[in-house]
């Protein structure tokens, strides 16, 4: 705490965060070091002590697996906390959801973003008695006026102005303009847009109207109802807070439209358009719009056509943002030059992004010229804490790269590498990373080749550095050929590790061997932290089986926006085995 002091609010959080202990080793602290912890959360921070340990018991309360899912904190009445919390921390927690409630912030957090998102709330803004009575986080009050002009209009006019857009919504106007819209160009109204429009005065508005809903799945948005909804939005563009239509059929006009709107949606801070049919006209009339946008935090063009130009325009839009923190272009269909250019901006200049997702680009060459890129943008970009690399095409001699630049990267938190061809000396390479100081929470290599022709010697590395390795909560290696000997070598790592909470290995050839062993595992009561599994073990006629599960508590990814869907069967290998 004395040195943390000295080193000053400027320098403090980086480490501080960087370094910071789950709860349950907080837990197991001795009461001073405990103290000590909090106190230095507390003085980087600006709060007192009473408010770290409200955050804290919050966060006990409201985390799924180390996560929190601040959109269903929010929206949900009568918050049900997940943590065995005891009358007095449930007082805490309950005060805490409401400073939640009231940030306005979403997503899905890890405990430091957590704590950033309190450390925000703790701050107190003067209150302008002239404003209305809408809130913002004061994060996005101050970048506002750093980045909106001051207009000296007649207060007058500006006041008429304020109380006509605060009477449209307060008396329901928005909807019966946009039912009269639709009726006027002959088509049906979108319940769910009709429910986002209907919203009481004096709070921000969110569009969510995804397609993949039940109550709309045969009847999805189009250009023309983007047009209406965005025409309908016009006297209230500044509420506009998120705009959600993923899984509909909007194109590059739909989105040319929703570009309009956007020029004026000072508040916005999420945009998702997954899986629609923008083109590069329109993902390019987007990323100049959103260039002027400083309040945006989210972006997702995932699963559009977006090709090499609209690839080439969210390059444009990395280079001069610094408020965006998530990015999702997987399965957008840009070339190696536009995934090239977006992984040079964020090696040279942008470090404010913290989530990529690049996965499935047109690639048709071997040389792996991309993994390079990718690398060195590694080694140096310290804003990225996950990074999601599927169906890129990476082999063995790419994996020698990634791993070679990533022994010196210490802020990365979570990396997807699944569905490429990793062999066994990819496997190898792995193990070199996890054994050395890597800061990687969450690992997912599966559908590669890391077992493939019964090798072991891959799953065998990644074991032996599973035993020393106390930074890994989970690791994911479905799909890889793994023998009964590769499982059997990682069960004896799952039963050594002291800190991995989560393991996915339910895909694979599982002997008898193996079952025998995680059966033992997943039966422990004497480990601390139970062992979670995409399988279950159980004894038949003193033989046993595996079975597939898909946990209720599993972290939900900040990209991925599918519910899980329950699953229970048996593996036919072991079927097969226990029947002989």
């Amino acid at each position: 705490h004395g040195v943390a002091a000295d080193l000053g609010p400027s320098v403090l959080p980086a480490m501080a965060f960087a370094q910071l202990p789950t709860l349950q080793e907080l837990d197991s602290m001795d009461p001073e070091e405990a103290a000590g912890v909090k106190a230095m959360i507390a003085d980087s921070n600006g709060l007192t002590l009473e408010e770290v340990e409200e955050a804290l018991v919050t966060f006990k309360g409201v985390s799924n697996m180390g996560y929190v899912d601040l959109d269903a904190v929010s929206t949900h009445e009568g918050f049900e906390f997940a943590g065995e919390l005891t009358e007095d921390e449930t007082a805490l927690a309950e005060s805490g959801v409401k400073r939640i409630k009231a940030s306005g912030k979403s997503g899905v957090v890890n405990m430091v973003e957590f704590l950033s998102v309190w450390a925000v709330r703790g701050q107190s803004a003067p209150e302008d008695p002239g404003r209305s009575q809408q809130s913002l986080p004061p994060d996005e009050l101050s970048q506002q006026s750093v980045d909106r002009p001051v207009q000296e209009d007649d207060p007058e006019e500006q006041g008429a102005e304020e109380e006509d857009q605060a009477a449209s919504v307060a008396d329901g106007a928005l909807v019966e303009v946009y039912r009269a819209h639709m009726q006027s160009a002959n088509r049906k109204c979108n319940v769910l847009v009709e429910q986002s429009l209907d919203v009481p005065s004096g709070q921000l508005l969110s569009l969510i109207a995804p397609g993949n809903h039940p109550r709309v799945f045969n009847l999805r948005l189009e250009d023309q109802d983007v047009s209406i909804i965005m025409t309908t939005l016009e006297p209230v563009y500044h509420s506009l807070a998120k705009i959600d239509l993923s899984y509909n059929k909007v194109g590059n006009a739909g989105a040319q439209a929703l570009a309009k709107g956007c020029t004026m949606a000072t508040r916005l801070h999420t945009l998702m358009l997954r899986c629609n049919d923008i083109g590069q006209e329109g993902c390019d009339a987007l990323c100049k719009t959103l260039r002027d946008c400083h309040s945006l935090r989210k972006l997702d063009f995932a699963q559009n056509p977006l090709g090499k130009l609209g690839g080439l325009s969210i390059a444009e839009l990395l280079q001069v943002s610094v408020t965006l923190q998530e990015l999702a272009m997987e399965d957008a269909q840009i070339d190696v030059d536009a995934l090239i250019a977006v992984v040079s901006v964020l090696h040279v200049s942008n470090q404010s992004l913290k989530m990529v997702n690049l996965g499935n680009p047109r690639l048709f060459s071997q040389q792996e010229e991309h993994t390079t890129h990718i690398a060195r943008m590694l080694r140096v970009n310290t804003g990225l804490t996950e990074v999601f690399l599927p169906k890129m095409r990476i082999r063995d001699t790419g994996m020698e790269v990634i791993v070679s630049y990533l022994l010196e990267n210490k802020t990365l938190r979570v990396l997807d590498l699944r569905c490429n061809e990793i062999g066994w000396q990819g496997g190898k390479l792995l193990g070199v990373l996890l054994g050395t100081d890597c800061q990687l929470m969450r690992l997912n290599v599966s559908s590669n080749r890391i077992g493939e022709h019964q090798e072991v010697e891959g799953t065998r590395a990644i074991s032996k550095a599973l035993l020393h390795n106390r930074m890994l909560v989970h690791l994911d290696m479905n799909h890889n050929q793994l023998c009964d000997q590769a499982l059997l070598e990682l069960a004896s790592a799952v039963d050594a590790n002291g800190t991995l909470e989560s393991v996915a290995l339910f895909h694979n050839g599982w002997g008898q061997a193996a079952s025998v062993a995680f059966h033992r595992i997943l039966g422990d009561r004497s480990r601390v932290f139970a062992i979670k599994a995409d399988f279950q073990t159980y004894e038949v006629d003193q033989e046993i089986f595996v079975c597939q599960t898909q946990s209720e508590s599993r972290p939900v990814s900040a990209y991925n926006v599918d519910p899980p869907v329950p699953r229970l069967h048996v593996q036919e290998s072991v079927l097969k085995m226990g029947r002989a």
